[in-house]
C-alpha cells in the first residue's frame, strides 16, 4: 500500500478546518501511511474506553447507566 506525501494533503484554513488539521496531523505522524494513521486512532479509542471502563464502578454498569 503506497503512503502519500506530505505535499498531496490538504491545507486546511478557516475556522472549521480544526478537524481536517487533526486528520492531516495524524496521517502525517504515520508517515503518509492511511492504514495506519486509522489503525493508530483505532488502537488509541480502545485505549480510552479501557481507561474509561476501568474508572467505572460495577454497579453503575449493571444498572445499565453507562
Amino acid at each position: 500500500m503506497a503512503g502519500i506525501c506530505r505535499e498531496e494533503l490538504p491545507n486546511p484554513e478557516g475556522p472549521d478546518d480544526d478537524l481536517e488539521r487533526l486528520v492531516v496531523e495524524a496521517i502525517t505522524l504515520a508517515e503518509g501511511d492511511m492504514r495506519r494513521a486509522i489503525r493508530a486512532l483505532i488502537l488509541g479509542q480502545h485505549e480510552i474506553e479501557a481507561e474509561k471502563a476501568a474508572q467505572v464502578s460495577a454497579g453503575y454498569i449493571r444498572r445499565g447507566l453507562y
